[in-house]
């Protein structure tokens, strides 16, 4: 049972970073990855404030990704967590 809610929840993460990102399928693996693993902590609602972030993406601007990862209230709640992410954006 906990299997099947877990690939739901991935699913519906998966969908809501198509609606984010017109281009998720062609981002590099571990961008998709990183993000997929921020959305599924944040939520919808606490990912869609990452707006900077967005953008950052958007533009495969992957500096300045990190750097809005850790100007981020997220990153000083789950320092370890986040450091693990920065660090497979790198």
């Amino acid at each position: 049972m906990s299997d099947l809610l877990y690939k739901e929840d991935i699913t519906e993460v998966i969908k809501d970073l198509h609606n984010i990102f017109n281009n998720f399928e062609s981002l590099p693996e571990n961008i998709q990855l990183v993000l997929a693993d921020m959305r599924f902590q944040l939520g919808s609602s606490g990912f869609r404030k990452f707006k900077q972030l967005i953008n950052a993406v958007n533009n495969y601007n992957w500096v300045e990704m990190i750097n809005q990862m850790r100007d981020s209230s997220w990153f000083k709640q789950v320092p370890n967590r986040a450091n693990d992410l920065i660090n497979m954006v790198l």
